[in-house]
């Protein structure tokens, strides 16, 4: 585990876990943790919910999901990959896209496709 200083990093082990769609069915509607680094260095946290949408694969041999995350309206957080953390299930990396501004704050997408 790395220290309070840089948990925003991603580590190999991070980026080795499958967020599949059965993790996300059971992270479904929880809180999770974004962790994004700051411009001056510092290490920050912003609670999100999630919501998961299985898709249908172009191929059978690969699974899509779309998650769903309702974060605050501030900060906005900009496209990228973060490390989100979940109590029980723990750290995956996940690549965010801002999709729109509603009243509880921003929602955000990402789009999972891996072979399974």
């Amino acid at each position: 585990m790395t220290d309070a200083a840089d948990t925003h990093l991603l580590d190999d082990a991070v980026w080795a876990r499958s967020l599949t769609h059965d993790i996300a069915n059971q992270l479904q509607g929880q809180s999770m943790q974004c962790f994004y680094g700051d411009a001056q260095g510092h290490s920050h946290v912003a609670p999100l919910l999630l919501r998961a949408v299985k898709e249908r694969p172009s191929l059978e041999q690969f699974q899509q999901l779309s998650l769903y995350f309702q974060g605050p309206a501030s900060p906005q957080l900009p496209q990228q990959t973060y490390r989100m953390r979940h109590a029980e299930l723990g750290d995956f990396a996940v690549f965010i896209t801002p999709i729109a501004r509603n009243a509880e704050g921003v929602e955000y997408e990402a789009c999972v496709s891996h072979a399974g």
